[in-house]
């Protein structure tokens, strides 16, 4: 059964994406208005792609429990490893370095193999932390919403 949790969404993050979407957008918009689109064609074709981008990654971050896969998916960057693999998750640390497939700096951490560890923000942590804990019992939740 495929269980999928979506990432919860920050007003920081959604400032940064939401922003710059909106200034290449009006950028585009002004240089049609000012009838200089010739000039800046190749300009524009790259802010559609950035848009594209940060679109893909704004609309397909989420967490997905297949089997005993866990799929941390933020856009085009994926990171997959067995539930049975976690060893801990921890409520009240904040990553700010290292893969992070999350749009919001209210989440968890996730230690799986022996060092490996990844930030993630599931919009529903208990649905989420219930899941693998049912999955995987040996789990350790520690934190200050554990």
């Amino acid at each position: 059964m495929q269980s999928v949790f979506k990432s919860a969404t920050g007003v920081f993050p959604g400032i940064v994406f939401w922003g710059t979407i909106v200034l290449l957008v009006v950028l585009f918009v002004v240089d049609i208005v000012m009838q200089r689109l010739n000039l800046s064609l190749y300009f524009h074709l790259f802010d559609a792609l950035v848009v594209a981008f940060l679109l893909w990654i704004w609309l397909k971050t989420e967490y997905i429990i297949d089997g005993d896969q866990l799929k941390c998916q933020a856009g085009p960057f994926t990171a997959k490893f067995a539930v049975s693999d976690i060893k801990k998750v921890d409520m009240s640390k904040r990553m700010w370095s290292g893969y992070r497939p999350a749009l919001s700096f209210d989440g968890m951490v996730v230690y799986y193999h022996k060092y490996d560890e990844i930030f993630i923000s599931p919009k529903d942590k208990e649905g989420f932390l219930s899941v693998l804990k049912r999955m995987n019992p040996t789990i350790e939740i520690v934190g200050n919403e554990a």
